[in-house]
């Protein structure tokens, strides 16, 4: 008889627990919901209605900053020999035409002695094409030694203007060669145009050859943006849209146009990549991160302000208000430009939103 009436005591008690404990989840359940009534005194949260706005459709992307190839400069030697001189460091700023570094060859020597000795024996063919010329119109020498004498004429004109193109190419003034008779020995490597100067991958007193690379230039010029956009949103990037974009950490925003859209899939995961221009600005270098918004078009949609929702890791809630109660929505596919956002769940007219202050509901 005891043992029953345990058994009985035991069985209302856990029946009185289940019911303490339902009442609790309901009651916590009633307190979750915020009332419209307890944030009355907040200032800084307002209602109202979704407004309709010409909203910009924005595509999310990311890419980076890049030199063109044309920008993006090898610098060697045509001469090979010894490096004298250099006077630029990584990172300096270098321009147009300033002497980058000194090579010293004195195998250039040979070079300039016979281009002196063919000018002179090319000084010497013509006076004596001039004189063979002379006789030949008054019939006092042969047509066979007349065109001799203009073929060796022609021939060492020949030899004259290629040697001439070669130490011109070498970095050697012919012009003061001829005029001073005075080897040069040292070759002058400048910059082919202003940049930066990113590498410099030789040291003073290396020889070297004139496949030897020996800096990298890199000119701020002509960067744009490389932005990658996935299969899905290919189709809608178009020439002429407009970007906005930020790089780095920063917030500050830049304005770019697309230019180009390479029509060539990402062969993994179907990507394009789109280039864009932006006007120059100091901020902005070769190789920063970009997350960038396209325009990819123009809608008339209900929108909020940014103020209005409240954004998680990659997702946005907003908060629709019925009667006292004001419940959080999920928003799902926000189209969105610096001023306005939306979504489906946004859409719908006559709706009450909180329009300022998401950030303060609790």
């Amino acid at each position: 008889m005891n043992s029953k009436l345990t058994y009985i005591a035991l069985f209302g008690a856990l029946i009185q627990a289940c019911s303490t404990d339902v009442e609790s989840t309901q009651d916590a359940q009633e307190t979750a919901t915020t009332t419209l009534s307890s944030l009355a005194q907040n200032e800084n949260i307002k209602i109202g209605e979704a407004t309709l706005q010409n909203i910009g459709s924005e595509l999310s992307c990311n890419g980076k900053i890049h030199i063109p190839p044309s920008d993006d400069i090898s610098v060697h030697s045509r001469s090979g020999g010894y490096i004298t001189e250099i006077n630029y460091l990584p990172g300096e700023y270098v321009q147009k035409g300033k002497a980058l570094m000194h090579i010293e060859n004195p195998k250039l020597i040979d070079l300039q002695r016979i281009f002196l000795e063919t000018s002179a024996d090319l000084a010497l063919a013509e006076k004596e094409y001039l004189r063979k010329a002379a006789l030949k119109r008054e019939s006092a020498t042969s047509e066979h030694q007349y065109d001799e004498m203009l073929a060796n004429r022609d021939r060492l004109k020949a030899s004259y203007l290629g040697y001439k193109a070669q130490l011109q190419a070498l970095g050697v003034s012919t012009a003061d060669l001829e005029k001073t008779k005075v080897y040069q020995t040292t070759v002058i490597i400048t910059a082919e145009k202003s940049a930066y100067v990113s590498a410099v991958t030789v040291n003073k007193g290396q020889y070297i050859l004139p496949e030897t690379p020996l800096m990298q230039l890199a000119s701020d010029e002509h960067l744009h943006i490389e932005l990658k956009v996935y299969s899905q949103d290919a189709d809608k990037v178009k020439v002429g849209q407009t970007v906005r974009f930020s790089v780095g950490a920063t917030d500050e925003q830049y304005a770019a146009e697309v230019v180009h859209i390479n029509p060539v899939r990402d062969a993994k995961d179907g990507s394009l990549l789109v280039h864009c221009h932006f006007d120059k600005n100091t901020k902005i270098k070769a190789g920063m991160f970009v997350t960038a918004y396209i325009n990819v078009g123009q809608n008339n949609m209900l929108c909020l302000p940014p103020s209005a929702l409240l954004k998680v890791g990659n997702s946005y809630t907003a908060y629709r208000v019925i009667g006292n109660e004001i419940n959080p929505i999920t928003l799902t596919n926000v189209i969105q430009n610096k001023e306005w956002m939306s979504a489906k769940e946004i859409v719908v007219p006559g709706v009450q939103w909180v329009t300022e202050g998401a950030y303060y509901v609790e």
